[in-house]
């Protein structure tokens, strides 16, 4: 599984035009929130997924990629 995603920065992170503007954008056309990377991670890990992994996508700070495995292999479950 693999997520690619505009991500909430740390509150300790200096703001990023790109990334704070998309989360004012996604703020007023929607009533969901943004994630961090540690929350994305976490809820990977607690839906069974093991060896999650982030990295940040080279074109700039806001955008992650954050992939992980299915537990023994259990890919029939995750078929839509």
């Amino acid at each position: 599984m693999a997520i690619w995603e505009v991500v909430q920065p740390g509150l300790d992170e200096p703001a990023e035009l790109l990334g704070d503007a998309f989360a004012l954008f996604f703020r007023l056309s929607s009533i969901a929130r943004c994630y961090t990377t540690t929350e994305y991670a976490g809820l990977l890990a607690d839906a069974g997924f093991v060896d999650v992994d982030v990295q940040p996508f080279p074109l700039g700070r806001s955008l992650a990629v954050i992939s992980a495995e299915p537990r023994n292999g259990e890919t029939d479950s995750l078929r839509a």
